[in-house]
């Protein structure tokens, strides 16, 4: 049996469009995550400003992690927009449609920046998210955390 005949053909395309409903629900279940988390890190820090150490309550720790989350946020924002043009973009790399050819679809370049800048911008989303769980532990481990001030 060859890739050309129907039965094969029809098969490969129910499992690649498995494959993508897949990866779209990671995304979708990624970037919720991203949100959250970040956003939950950054509401928790600011509620425990009156718990927050002796010292001075502004620590170069404790700015650096709202400064992180806050970027992480932003990151992920960004990417819902640029996954936008990304899905766009490749529609039009796409050379076929239910018509047939499209006129001067899959012509000039076939690079989708616009997927790789959403890749980006998602890989930064988790180095800030970590960065800032990273500042927040240095903080409370500095003794910033943990001290109520009378």
């Amino acid at each position: 049996m060859s890739a050309d005949q129907p039965d094969d053909r029809q098969e490969y395309l129910h499992e690649r469009r498995l494959l993508i409903d897949w990866e779209q629900s990671a995304s979708t279940s990624f970037d919720k995550a991203m949100l959250t988390i970040s956003s939950g890190a950054l509401a928790l820090s600011l509620t425990y400003l009156k718990q927050l150490g002796s010292g001075p309550p502004w620590h170069w720790t404790l700015k650096a992690c709202w400064v992180m989350f806050g970027a992480s946020l932003l990151s992920t924002s960004w990417s819902f927009l640029f996954s936008q043009h990304a899905m766009r973009r490749q529609r039009g790399i796409l050379p076929l449609d239910k018509q047939g050819p499209r006129p001067g679809a899959g012509k000039g370049s076939v690079a989708n920046y616009w997927g790789c800048a959403t890749n980006c911008l998602n890989w930064m989303s988790v180095v800030f998210l970590t960065l800032g769980v990273v500042s927040l532990a240095a903080y409370a481990i500095s003794g910033g955390i943990g001290k109520v001030q009378p």
